[in-house]
């Protein structure tokens, strides 16, 4: 009998005890700990902790780390103070604290919890936050009485904060490493500033070496793409705190913002298929993306040479002049003092990235006509721009002294406009420039084709006089319609001249208005590609005379057709985006969707709705050549 219920129990108690384990493997509790050696295992098998040597250091750190992707360390306890040798510990101590000891059982680290918890647990969840809690109430995340995701490392992980709580004080922010072995606090960090409209802003030491521009409800403002496919951006303004977080679209899509030990700020994200990491985005991106490269009120466009230009009515600071590559390094002085008020106006820049909130005024009632005639009140006032919170215009921003950190976006994406105060002199001398110009084009347009109609004229008469010369001697009508026909062409190359410079006009003027008024978004490489799995030729469903297309999938589980424009079709980064601009204004219900575009390098790729039923290879390679007009055909 008892050998038959020892039987019966024991497989029980086996089950028990692996359940207990599975249970505990991601926790730790009074009296238990992990050593060197040891790891806790978050539920889901995303997330590991435990003891690691970075490159070739021989230090031990206790880390967080993904479980089965080549590891990337995602936070780390004991930054100020290493473990020499692999003798660490992690305990849980009688305060409820978490403690870090040596081989010399001194501590190396603590989490310093003031509050104490009657069952203390300290537990690896799947979001690779590591916590304490009261057992007690395990369930609600308002028990934690301490989390490593208030204590950030060089990573952004989805779901945590960036930014500051306006009660405590208490700020996130991201620490670079020191070096790639070398995971102590390095030079670098990056915080959410606050002032005015929220930005992300990279410091070395205490010196800004990377702005992004404003938060406008969807992106910050100057960073390379907006949106991506990967994950949904937000800032939270709550009575009490203020921070940008992200959060993928999709569960499985492994994505980390970090922070690397040069200051250049990552969004990476996990491709499974090639087994590596992917980089979305780096920022800075490209010299303009560097802090102030181009001085105080100076403008930086990285597809002009050179890539620093002054605003209107201002010259280089001979001090600061770089005659090596005929840029400046320093500022942008004024030619001559202002003359307040007598004739000074604004000229409108567009697709910029706003400058740095230095010494600003944000009012969030004004429209922006009030926001000018305030500003022309002002003489220290250098210019003004809409302000967009929410996705939405909200009151204006004006800017006094030197304009800093200034880039042209066009080419790049979009970006809002800004009113740069300028002399009474630089308006004259524009409207000037304007008007010569369309003077010089008239008159060009309108020389070439009286020329035009005077040859023709010439080649009829001649043809005229040798038909009459063969014997074929035109009679009185004819010879009325041709004389008609010969002084009618003048006047129509003439008309024809003027109806070409005012289609021009006309289309220019389009353009500006789809500028204004259109915002088309701009998706990165990264998320395409993953999209598409990298192109594959799994995902190709045709291919046009302007490249090739593929079915793609968003994180949403959206459908999508990825068209590809070959490197060969002679469009340039503006061309592109001004045709993008002009389709997405042209929304049609004979027209195939248009979700967005991406411009990287030398690609260009168009990014259309799905359409099944076989009509999708119909629309694309139709009979229209053009890469964007695709009619449906039902």
């Amino acid at each position: 009998m008892t050998r038959s219920l020892a039987s019966i129990f024991f497989p029980i108690l086996m089950v028990l005890s692996i359940m207990e384990y599975s249970f505990a493997a991601d926790m730790i509790s009074l009296a238990q700990s992990v050593s060197d050696g040891e790891r806790l295992v978050s539920s889901s098998q995303r997330f590991e902790l435990g003891f690691f040597s970075p490159g070739n250091s021989t230090f031990r750190f206790l880390g967080i780390w993904y479980k089965n992707i080549p590891k990337a360390v995602v936070w780390v306890a004991n930054r100020n103070r290493s473990i020499a040798g692999a003798h660490g510990v992690l305990t849980v101590n009688n305060d409820g604290n978490l403690v870090l000891l040596d081989g010399t059982n001194s501590t190396v680290w603590s989490s310093n919890v003031s509050r104490k918890a009657e069952v203390p647990v300290a537990q690896l969840l799947d979001s690779g936050n590591f916590v304490i809690r009261d057992n007690k109430t395990m369930q609600h995340d308002e028990s934690y009485l301490w989390q490593s995701f208030d204590y950030p490392s060089d990573t952004l992980l989805p779901d945590m904060k960036l930014g500051k709580n306006l009660k405590t004080g208490k700020e996130w922010f991201l620490t670079s490493w020191r070096s790639a072995d070398d995971p102590s606090p390095g030079n670098f960090t990056t915080r959410l500033s606050i002032q005015g409209l929220p930005s992300i802003v990279t410091y070395m030491i205490s010196a800004k070496v990377y702005r992004s521009g404003p938060w406008d409800g969807s992106n910050f403002g100057g960073t390379p793409v907006s949106p991506n496919l990967v994950s949904l951006s937000t800032v939270e303004h709550r009575e009490d705190e203020i921070y940008y977080k992200y959060q993928p679209y999709n569960n499985p899509i492994i994505t980390r913002l970090t922070l690397n030990h040069s200051g250049s700020i990552q969004r990476l994200i996990w491709n499974e298929r090639h087994t590596e990491w992917g980089i979305v985005y780096s920022a800075p991106y490209d010299q303009c993306g560097r802090y102030g490269q181009c001085g105080a009120n100076g403008i930086c466009s990285i597809n002009k040479t050179p890539i620093c230009e002054c605003l209107k009515g201002f010259r280089p600071d001979s001090e600061g002049l770089d005659a090596s590559n005929h840029s400046w390094s320093t500022r942008c002085v004024k030619k001559r003092p202002s003359d307040c008020q007598k004739g000074e106006g604004f000229l409108r820049l567009v697709w910029m990235k706003l400058p740095d909130l230095i010494d600003f005024k944000f009012n969030e009632i004004m429209n922006l006509k009030e926001c000018e005639v305030e500003c022309l009140q002002n003489c220290s006032c250098s210019a003004y721009a809409s302000a967009t919170l929410d996705g939405r215009e909200k009151g204006c921003l004006m800017w006094y002294g030197d304009l800093i950190d200034m880039e042209d976006r066009s080419g790049k994406g979009r970006g809002p406009d800004i009113y740069v105060r300028v002399p009474s002199s630089e308006l004259v001398g524009a409207s000037k420039e304007k008007k010569r110009v369309k003077i010089i084009i008239v008159a060009s347009i309108i020389s070439g084709m009286i020329v035009l109609g005077l040859v023709s004229c010439f080649v009829l008469r001649k043809k005229w006089k040798r038909v009459s010369v063969s014997g074929y001697a035109l009679n009185d009508k004819k010879r009325t319609k041709t004389t008609k026909l010969l002084s009618v062409i003048p006047g129509m190359n003439i008309l024809a001249a003027l109806f070409s410079y005012i289609t021009k006009k006309t289309w220019k003027g389009g353009q500006e208005s789809c500028k204004e008024n259109v915002e088309v978004p701009l998706f990165d490489l990264v998320s395409i590609a993953t999209a598409t799995n990298s192109f594959s030729q799994e995902n190709l469903i045709g291919i046009g005379g302007f490249g090739p297309v593929y079915k793609g999938i968003l994180p949403t589980g959206k459908e999508i057709a990825v068209k590809r424009l070959s490197k060969n079709s002679g469009q340039g980064a503006e061309e592109f985006r001004n045709e993008v601009v002009l389709i997405a204004k042209l929304q049609h219900r004979n027209l195939v969707g248009l979700y967005g575009s991406c411009i990287q390098g030398e690609e260009r790729v168009l990014i259309y709705e799905y359409m099944p039923n076989k009509s999708l290879d119909y629309f694309i390679f139709g009979l229209i050549s053009s890469p964007f007009m695709h009619p449906i055909i039902t």
